[in-house]
C-alpha cells in the first residue's frame, strides 16, 4: 500500500515542479504583442507564419499562424498540379516542427547564426 502512495507522490511533485518552472518562464515574458502583431501581418508575408523565440538555447515561445486566402490556396492548387505534387502536402498549414525549403534564403539565415 505505501508504494503506490509513494509513486503518487512523487509524480505530485514532478508536475508541482514543473508547473513552478513555467510560471516563472511565462511570466517573465509577454508575448501579447508579437502574438497581435503576428495575427495582424501574417497575410502580407504570405498568409503563413511561424515565430519561435529561443533562450539559452531552449524555446521559451512558439506560435504559427495559418491563414491562406483563397486565392493563395488556389494558386497553391495549380503549382502543386504543376509540379506533380499533392495539394495537401503544398497547403498544409505551418507549425513549429515543420520542415521546408527556403532556397536562397538560407545565406542570411547562415550569416545571422555566424
Amino acid at each position: 500500500m505505501a508504494l503506490p502512495f509513494a509513486k503518487t507522490c512523487l509524480y505530485f511533485s514532478l508536475i508541482l515542479g514543473f508547473m513552478l518552472f513555467y510560471q516563472g518562464v511565462s511570466a517573465r515574458y509577454n508575448f501579447a504583442p508579437a502574438d497581435q502583431w503576428l495575427e495582424e501581418n501574417t497575410p502580407e508575408m504570405g498568409g503563413r507564419s511561424v515565430l519561435l523565440v529561443f533562450r539559452d538555447g531552449k524555446v521559451i515561445y512558439s506560435k504559427s499562424v495559418n491563414n491562406l486566402s483563397r486565392k493563395q490556396k488556389l494558386i497553391g492548387k495549380m503549382v502543386a498540379k504543376r509540379t506533380g505534387r499533392d495539394a495537401e502536402e503544398v497547403l498544409q498549414d505551418l507549425s513549429p516542427d515543420s520542415k521546408i525549403a527556403i532556397a536562397s534564403c538560407s545565406k542570411w539565415l547562415s550569416a545571422a547564426r555566424s
